[in-house]
């Protein structure tokens, strides 16, 4: 099984949802627990299992030519539902190695492109330049 890091990112956003408001707080941050638990193990034993992410950025250029667009495909998403049938949240990770980084838990209507660390961003773009 592979390493996964969760980063401190991602655990403020699973204490935040789990937290939430209202009595019913405690059993569902222990049902959130069991969930996010769970999905990591499963990304862990097969990182691939999850919904990959086709991220574009913009490669530079010299002045003149048109920037050449570059697919990033290193950035995926695992739902939650696929082990709690009423989870609306999915983790946002990227395999590094053989490694797994977990990076956010993101609701259903965050959209994936707008939550992309910026230091993924920065790896990626060094990637295009080396």
């Amino acid at each position: 099984m592979r390493k996964v890091y969760v980063t401190q990112r991602a655990q403020d956003d699973i204490e935040l949802v789990s937290f939430g408001t209202g009595p019913e707080w405690r059993s569902r941050m222990g049902l959130l627990d069991v969930t996010v638990s769970a999905v990591i193990k499963e990304i862990g034993k097969n990182p691939m299992s999850g919904t990959q992410c086709i991220v574009a950025l913009f490669k530079r250029s010299d002045e003149g030519e048109t920037p050449a667009v570059v697919q990033a495909r290193n950035i995926w998403t695992f739902h939650l539902k696929n082990v709690d049938p009423t989870a609306t949240h999915r983790l946002l990770y990227r395999i590094v190695d053989d490694d797994v980084e977990i990076a956010r838990l993101l609701h259903d209507e965050m959209a994936t492109r707008d939550h992309v660390p910026v230091e993924w961003v920065i790896d990626l773009l060094r990637g295009l330049t080396e």
